[in-house]
Parts: C-alpha cells; sequence; structure tokens
C-alpha cells in the first residue's frame, strides 16, 4: 500500500508542475514538416510550430495562456493512477521473485522483467486516460480558420470538456476501440519503463554498496535526482519514436478525418512507413526538445518524491 500512495503522490506532484511542456510535446509530436506550407498559407487547423519558443509564442498569441493547461485534468488522474498501479505491480513482481526475502538482490533481467510487466498492466488500464489527454492538448482554441472544412474539423476537435466528458463521448462515439486507440504503439512503449528501472535499480544498488549503506537504506536527495536523470535519458532516447506513434494514432481529428494520411497510415507498421516515406528519421524525434526539458524534472521529482513518500507511509502502516 505504501508504494501505491507514494506512487501516485510522486506522479500527481510532477504532472501539476509540468504539465505545460508536456502539452507542447504533444503538439509537435502529430504536426508535419509536410504540411508547414498548407499552415502558414492558414490552410489548416492547427499551427505549425518552427521551434519551442515559436510554439509557446504563437499558443498564448492564438489561445490564451490558459491553453497551456489543456488535458490537465486528464494528466493528473493519469499520471497518479499510472504512477501508483505501476509502483505497486512493480514491487509486488519483486516480491514474487524474492520469495519474501527483501534482502535478496535481483538480476537485471528480473528488474526488467518486472518493470516491463507493471508497465504492460499499468497501460492497459491508462490507456483510455492517455487518449483523452492526448486529445485534449491537441484541441486548438480560437483557432484562425480558413479553407474549406476548417470550421467543420475545428467543432470536430473541440468536444472534450474534461476527462469524463471525453471518456463518455470517445465510447459513445467510436466505442472501445476509440478508447483503446494506440494500444499498440503504447505496449511497446513499455520497454521504456523495462530500460529505465534496470539502469535506475543498478545504480541506485552501486551506490548504496559504494557508500557502504545497509541494503535498502535511503539514499542522499541527490543521489535520486542524479540516478533518476541519468536512467530516464537512456530510456528516452531509446524508445521516444514510440511515443510519437502513440500520440499519432491517438490524434481524434485523424481519426475523424478522411485524409489520405489516415487511410494510408491506420496502424503502427503502416504509419511508421508513411512517416520515413515523407520526412526520415525527423518525424520519429518531433517534439524530444520540450520532451527532455519536461522529464528530466519530471522524472526526478516523481522518483524524490516516491523515495521519501515511500518512508514516511512504510512508517505510518
Amino acid at each position: 500500500m505504501e508504494h501505491l500512495l507514494a506512487g501516485c503522490g510522486a506522479g500527481l506532484t510532477s504532472t501539476l508542475i509540468l504539465h505545460p511542456l508536456d502539452f507542447l510535446k504533444i503538439r509537435f509530436q502529430v504536426q508535419d514538416g509536410a504540411h508547414a506550407a498548407a499552415s502558414a498559407k492558414g490552410g489548416t487547423v492547427r499551427p505549425y510550430y518552427n521551434g519551442l519558443v515559436h510554439a509557446i509564442r504563437t499558443i498564448i498569441k492564438t489561445e490564451g495562456r490558459q491553453a497551456m493547461y489543456q488535458g490537465l485534468s486528464a494528466n493528473v488522474f493519469g499520471s497518479a493512477a499510472a504512477w501508483g498501479s505501476y509502483f505497486f505491480t512493480y514491487e509486488k513482481i519483486k516480491g514474487f521473485m524474492r520469495n519474501g526475502d527483501k534482502d535478496q538482490k535481483l538480476a537485471p533481467h528480473e528488474h526488467m522483467s518486472a518493470a516491463w510487466l507493471a508497465g504492460i498492466g499499468t497501460m492497459l488500464i491508462t490507456n483510455p486516460i492517455w487518449v483523452v489527454k492526448t486529445r485534449m492538448c491537441l484541441q486548438v482554441g480560437r483557432p484562425e480558420l480558413s479553407g474549406e472544412g476548417a470550421a467543420a474539423a475545428a467543432a470536430a476537435q473541440a468536444r472534450y470538456r474534461g476527462l469524463f466528458h471525453g471518456l463518455s463521448s470517445i465510447w459513445k462515439q467510436e466505442g472501445i476501440l476509440g478508447l483503446y486507440s494506440g494500444i499498440v504503439p503504447a505496449l511497446w512503449s513499455t520497454l521504456h519503463g523495462s530500460v529505465q528501472f534496470v539502469i535506475y535499480e543498478d545504480l541506485k544498488q552501486r551506490r548504496v554498496d559504494h557508500a557502504g549503506y545497509a541494503p535498502g537504506a535511503q539514499l542522499p536527495t541527490a543521489d535520486y535526482f542524479a540516478i533518476a536523470a541519468i536512467s530516464k535519458t537512456c530510456a528516452t532516447t531509446a524508445t521516444y519514436p514510440l511515443q510519437v506513434l502513440r500520440s499519432r494514432l491517438q490524434d481524434g481529428s485523424r481519426a475523424s478525418s478522411s485524409t489520405s494520411e489516415w487511410q494510408q497510415a491506420n496502424g503502427m507498421l503502416k504509419l511508421t512507413r508513411h512517416l520515413w516515406q515523407q520526412e526520415g528519421v525527423k518525424p520519429f524525434y518531433r517534439g524530444l526538445l520540450p520532451n527532455l526539458i519536461r522529464v528530466m524534472p519530471s522524472t526526478c521529482i516523481t522518483f524524490v518524491v516516491y523515495e521519501h513518500l515511500h518512508r514516511i507511509f512504510q512508517a505510518g502502516i
């Protein structure tokens, strides 16, 4: 229970602080370089962002400062639920592997297996929440519209007032498949957690051994910051293209449109091939900068809060 509560608190804290960067990451992930010229001429609903600073200025100017917090309700609820269930399941699986012996050290492949299984379970539970978050972040407020069909496209986008309204709307309009759009790359992206936790656990154990701490001892906060940052950087760089694919497949405007792109790329492999043919490797890492700016402090905050809350709840429970 202490792992569940600590994970919920950690996810909630990091999300409240850093949601605008998550919002920007999603906006970048779904934009297409091939559509830049059309966007500049006002031919598309969504603006095209030339960079991080340009994106922030454009969004604040055309949609207002509050737009940077679109999707916050879904992100807060999803992050708290995801991190809580993830840490809870991860620690449960490790407990089974240790056969109740808390002092037994697990091998890297055992940490990877535990993290992967925890990630799959968590993703199956939370994917509908991430679909709503993605679509809310992509709703363009007060757009400058021009071009045929722009008003209809804008109306189709601006349909989710919050998390539960989004869940019920998608269920009514698209059914279970809509709530689980993007689930294939999402499940593959659970490898992200496996890579991250293998590195995190290994570095944490090395630090404990090097400093001569007792097994399971709490490390200084600075150590948790450094270990979390290193493990997250490695995992993010390795698996980021899967996040891009997931965001694009969860994009409601594409799913509801009759554009040739969606017709040609309505699956993970087809979408991968389509993006590669259009722009090569570039679209697979679009939005990486705001994501790295977000995930570094986010991960550090999450793991530091988790480790400290875990100790507090463990002592109390």
